[in-house]
C-alpha cells in the first residue's frame, strides 16, 4: 500500500515539470492548464455568440505564388492575425509553408477520423507531427484549433476571445505561422501553427 502512495506522490510532482518542458509546451512563455498554450473550443458552441470583424479591406497575406501558403482563406486568418499583433506592437508573422501543409493534414485528419484535439490517435503532438513533416530548425511551437468556425474573422475573434489561444497569438517569441482549413460535413477544421525559427 505505501508502494502506491508513494508511486502516486512521485507521479504528482513530476507532472509540473513535465508541463514546463519546452518540448511539450512548445513555448515557456504560454501558461494555463493546457500543455498545448491553448484550450480547446467546444464545437457546440453556437457561432453566433462571436461578433464578426469588419473584412471589407482584408487582403490576403501576400505570397510569391497563388496556392503557396495555403488558402485564400488562411492568407486571410494570418492577415487578421497579423492585425492582432499589429495592435500589440508585436511583429507580423510569416507564412510558412511547411506549418501550413501540418496544420492541413492535421485538420483533415481531425475531420477524416472524427477526433479534436492537439494530440493525435497515434499519439503524436504539433511537435511530432511537424519534425515528421520535415519542419525541422524550429525553437519554439505553439497550436491553436477550432472547430465550425464559417469565416477567417469568426475563428480569429475566437481564438482572440480566449486566454489560452490569445497567448499564442500575442506571443512575440514566434515569428512564422501555417493556417490548415478542412471542411467535412459542412464544418471547417481549424488549425493555427505558429513557431519561431
Amino acid at each position: 500500500m505505501n508502494r502506491i502512495w508513494i508511486s502516486i506522490i512521485l507521479i504528482a510532482l513530476a507532472l509540473p515539470a513535465l508541463a514546463c518542458h519546452p518540448e511539450l509546451e512548445g513555448s515557456s512563455e504560454v501558461g494555463g492548464d493546457d500543455p498545448f498554450g491553448a484550450e480547446s473550443f467546444d464545437p457546440a458552441a453556437p457561432v453566433g455568440t462571436i461578433a464578426p470583424y469588419d473584412t471589407s479591406d482584408v487582403a490576403p497575406a501576400p505570397t510569391p505564388e497563388e496556392g503557396q501558403c495555403g488558402s485564400a482563406m488562411g492568407r486571410a486568418q494570418t492577415e487578421l492575425t497579423n492585425r492582432e499583433r499589429a495592435e500589440a506592437d508585436l511583429p507580423p508573422l510569416a507564412c510558412h509553408d511547411g506549418l501550413t501543409v501540418v496544420a492541413i493534414d492535421h485538420s483533415q485528419d481531425m475531420a477524416e477520423r472524427g477526433f479534436f484535439d492537439h494530440v493525435n490517435p497515434d499519439g503524436e503532438a504539433p511537435w511530432d507531427r511537424m519534425n515528421a513533416a520535415g519542419v525541422t530548425g524550429w525553437r519554439a511551437a505553439g497550436e491553436n484549433i477550432a472547430l465550425g468556425y464559417p469565416t477567417a474573422a469568426a475563428v480569429t475573434k475566437g481564438w482572440m476571445n480566449s486566454p489560452g489561444h490569445r497567448a499564442n497569438i500575442l506571443n512575440g517569441d514566434f515569428n512564422s505561422v501555417g493556417v490548415g482549413i478542412y471542411e467535412h460535413n459542412g464544418r471547417l477544421y481549424w488549425t493555427q501553427l505558429l513557431a519561431r525559427f
